[in-house]
């Protein structure tokens, strides 16, 4: 085992003196490290949030060395609370020779959360006669979105269904698509002039993003394009089968669809053709349907029809 060439003493087989009289070759100015409670960690004058906070740690003070060196956290204390400051440590290897540094870890408020509980708003989400979970809904697809900095910052009711002030238009993007797909409707989108930026001299415009919802739901039945379809699935894109030919249609919701009231009647006669009482008129009447998809009934059996102009529909087929 090698000697200090000053004072004689032992050292490890790396090192060419003793931690006494080993000359100072790296020199580091004092470093803070920000970070926030999300996660978040600012680096290079914006934050972000790091896969590893150690790694990205080392990586800053790697940076902050002038010297080429190597850097290994020691200890990463994270502060608890908003404008707590710890001491982490490190080790610098720089030709051969280990360095202890300390720096200080600083908790801050990222951008993202500053945003939350305050005013601030990109976009506005406008839902229009929302079913009763659509609100539910939301708060479930707010969860990993939250994690990220987004919020809701206010809701506001209107007579037709609230608006959502949410802070990053993407997510409202996002948050309408979701809906529609799960409830059926339509979704509009259109941006509005709301400031100028003094420092870039850029326009900064607000999304307003409208979600009309389908006033119809599985199970109903629609004259889409002339023809009478029960609903078998809302979404984007809508699914219903033509109780005239039992053939598939595909459509979209809006309010040029008619929804057909039920009624409930009984059924008169089942052969050669089903009939039923009008719920009108209180004539037996042959039902409209497609005859091979009909169902087995009994005569005097209980069921629910729909009229469009002089027709009657099984609703139940």
């Amino acid at each position: 085992m090698p000697f200090c060439p000053k004072c004689g003493k032992r050292i490890p087989h790396h090192q060419t003196f003793c931690d006494e009289h080993r000359p100072v070759r790296l020199e580091v100015k004092p470093f803070d490290i920000r970070v926030c409670g999300c996660g978040a960690l600012f680096a290079h004058n914006r934050w972000m949030t790091p896969k590893s906070m150690e790694a990205s740690a080392a990586k800053l003070i790697k940076e902050h060395i002038k010297q080429k060196a190597t850097v290994n956290i020691v200890s990463l204390p994270l502060p608890e609370k908003r404008g707590q400051k710890t001491e982490g440590e490190a080790v610098a290897t720089y030709e051969g020779e280990d360095y202890p540094l300390t720096f200080t870890v600083k908790q801050q408020r990222c951008d993202k959360c500053a945003r939350k509980g305050t005013h601030y708003y990109t976009a506005k989400l406008q839902l229009r006669d929302p079913p009763a979970g659509a609100l539910g809904f939301i708060e479930e697809a707010m969860q990993p979105l939250a994690a990220k900095g987004v919020s809701i910052n206010k809701v506001e009711e209107t007579p037709r269904g609230p608006d959502l002030y949410v802070t990053h238009k993407a997510a409202a993007r996002q948050l309408a698509d979701k809906l529609v797909r799960k409830y059926g409707g339509t979704m509009k989108t259109s941006e509005q002039l709301f400031s100028r930026n003094k420092q870039t001299s850029k326009n900064v415009y607000r999304l307003n993003v409208v979600v009309a919802f389908a006033h119809f739901t599985v199970g109903d039945v629609l004259v889409v394009d002339k023809k009478v379809v029960a609903v078998t699935g809302v979404g984007k894109r809508c699914t219903g089968r033509d109780l005239s030919t039992s053939k598939k249609i595909i459509f979209s919701a809006g309010d040029e669809q008619k929804k057909l009231e039920k009624h409930k009647t009984t059924v008169t006669i089942t052969h050669p053709s089903v009939e039923v009482i009008h719920p009108k008129t209180f004539q037996s009447v042959v039902v409209r349907n497609h005859e091979p998809s009909l169902p087995s009934l009994k005569n005097g059996q209980d069921v629910h029809v729909v009229v469009d102009s002089k027709h009657v529909f099984l609703a139940e087929a």
